[in-house]
């Protein structure tokens, strides 16, 4: 996990929290979130308990614990009113149609890359990356 500035307090700890979920790419068990947490096992628990009672985060049958539903809604109303990508979309659409392969758009976010936007190119390649996903920014 990353640290955090002190005054950033519960509300930093749970954003925290809500990073090393996703970071892990799947859903995760609380005992692997312990192992890289810097939060005691308490403390730990009670972050879950707050995140999934607030829909932050879902419980799975198995008892992991994956995004939920109330960030993905934050996530797309972010994504709808303040990206690029609607801006830019026609230009991702004319570059695609010019090249005829898969197009990417992507904005530097924190020193890594932030996909916004992917449009697929009819050939039957595919790419990994996807809408959401952050990767290393290197050439």
């Amino acid at each position: 996990m990353n640290k955090q500035s002190p005054s950033d307090g519960t509300v930093g700890k749970a954003l925290e929290v809500l990073d090393c979920v996703a970071e892990f790419g799947r859903p995760v068990r609380f005992a692997e979130l312990l192992e890289v947490s810097p939060y005691p096992k308490a403390t730990l628990y009670r972050l879950l308990q707050t995140l999934t009672n607030q829909n932050m985060l879902a419980v799975n049958a198995d008892g992991t614990y994956w995004l939920g539903a109330r960030l993905m809604r934050l996530a797309h109303a972010a994504w709808k009113t303040a990206s690029l990508a609607p801006i830019a979309r026609p230009y991702v659409e004319a570059l695609a149609a010019q090249v005829g392969e898969s197009v990417h758009l992507a904005q530097l976010d924190n020193g890594q890359v932030l996909f916004i936007d992917k449009l697929k190119a009819t050939d039957q390649f595919e790419t990994l990356a996807r809408v959401g996903q952050v990767a290393p920014a290197y050439c």
